[in-house]
């Protein structure tokens, strides 16, 4: 990753990596600004098919997907449809808008 903005990312959204990212550079997410992520399958497969099964343990995660019925990942939801569709499924109670 490269760009003036990677350390501002670093610095102001920890949370925005994935697990691995976070335990090579030694950051301790804060979940000051998101407690969920909301993917589609295709950016989860990417993470599974390599053996990560559960990218952002600190946080809240739904896989949105119109053809797979779930997801192999500890705490991950999947919602049917697309973006938006898919959101509207997660539990509120647990989501921060």
């Amino acid at each position: 990753m490269q760009g003036d903005h990677i350390d501002a990312l670093f610095r102001e959204y920890p949370e925005t990596l994935p697990a691995p990212a976070l335990a090579a550079m030694g950051i301790t997410p804060r979940n000051d600004t998101f407690d969920t992520v909301v993917m589609g399958w295709n950016t989860f497969a990417v993470g599974a098919n390599a053996g990560l099964h559960d990218p952002y343990p600190h946080l809240r995660q739904f896989v949105c997907s119109r053809s797979q019925a779930q997801a192999a990942g500890s705490g991950d939801v999947v919602g049917h449809g697309r973006g938006t569709a898919c959101a509207r499924e997660a539990p509120h109670d647990r989501i921060r808008w």
